[in-house]
């Protein structure tokens, strides 16, 4: 045998040696220290469970206090928070609620987009500051806000009525 075949010889053992040890020993290893390194994390997160309970209440009982403030529950639903809003904005600016019909849903791609339509009457400028007061409230988007000026038959008077067009998307 020449040199060159006992080098050829001498790679081709040592490659299947190494093949063979990663095989038996080495694989087992990686995926024991990759399961322990898991386990110390999560040992790491359960030692901390206690602090992180402890933030998630304070911050639960400063939500609670941040949708009181602003006069809304998590309890009640959207419709019922419209029907607050609204009560209140007509309390404040001297209008008259026509109607709130039953929400239009349709959907599209997944998404459920929900529109309100609010009725109301009043004088021009008080209509315009309950508008802009619902508007500001962020309970959805101004679709569109259309005023028009009817002839009330009973009493021969003419009337300013706004309606209110306010959608919302819903998953």
């Amino acid at each position: 045998m020449t040199i060159k075949q006992k080098n050829r010889i001498f790679l081709g053992g040592f490659t299947v040696l190494v093949l063979i040890s990663y095989q038996f020993s080495f694989k087992k290893t990686l995926a024991l220290r990759t399961s322990i390194n898991q386990l110390k994390e999560d040992k790491i997160q359960l030692e901390n469970a206690g602090d992180n309970l402890q933030t998630l209440q304070q911050q639960n009982v400063y939500l609670n206090n941040i949708l009181l403030s602003n006069n809304l529950s998590a309890t009640l639903s959207y419709e019922q928070n419209l029907l607050q809003k609204v009560t209140q904005l007509k309390r404040e600016h001297r209008v008259k609620i026509l109607s709130l019909d039953e929400p239009h849903e349709s959907e599209m791609d997944g998404t459920t987009m929900q529109s309100y339509t609010i009725e109301v009457k009043g004088d021009y400028r008080n209509l315009m500051l309950f508008s802009s007061g619902l508007e500001q409230q962020r309970l959805g988007k101004f679709a569109s806000v259309v005023f028009e000026k009817k002839l009330n038959v009973k009493t021969r008077r003419k009337e300013i009525i706004c309606k209110i067009l306010l959608q919302r998307l819903r998953k």
